[in-house]
């Protein structure tokens, strides 16, 4: 059912519609906004996006590999679940965390360069593929890490 993505829309197009009629009241609906995305995309069941279900799974322990590939996952996200396995299995936490992390940049950006947040934010999700987003949530915030920690470890081999 489209019910939920259907609803959502409804709402953050709302937010802009106030917004734009009442712009000294952004930030009230550029917060109400950022709440309303929050919720769908961080208390989202972790079926929604390609591989996630994958994820979601070793990184709560439920098994002890990401897929059948035979490459070693990223190192730095191979830490972060181990966190979680040893510290807290609880897997909307671990959503909620995930949508913080990939989110937050986007949020940042948005808050300091946008006059109308409210219609950046219903911009990106019409105009934007924004189910790249659900992925991203699973291991996005380590491939710069990993990106940086390869580039330390080809250092040290040449030196």
């Amino acid at each position: 059912m489209d019910y939920p993505y259907i609803l959502f829309l409804v709402i953050i197009v709302a937010f802009a519609v106030l917004e734009w009629s009442f712009p000294s009241q952004s930030k009230l609906y550029f917060a109400a906004s950022t709440i309303a995305c929050f919720i769908f995309l961080g208390l989202r069941a972790p079926v929604i996006a390609g591989d996630m279900w994958h994820y979601y799974k070793w990184a709560m322990g439920i098994r002890d590999f990401y897929n059948h590939d035979l490459r070693d996952p990223e190192p730095l996200y191979t830490l972060y679940n181990s966190l979680w396995r040893d510290y807290c299995r609880v897997g909307v936490i671990w959503m909620v965390v995930n949508t913080l992390l990939i989110f937050s940049p986007i949020y940042y950006l948005v808050k300091k360069y946008v006059k109308y947040k409210c219609c950046s934010i219903v911009c990106f999700f019409l105009l934007v593929n924004y189910f790249i987003f659900f992925g991203g949530l699973a291991s996005g915030p380590f491939f710069v890490l990993d990106a940086v920690g390869d580039d330390i470890r080809v250092g040290e081999q040449t030196m």
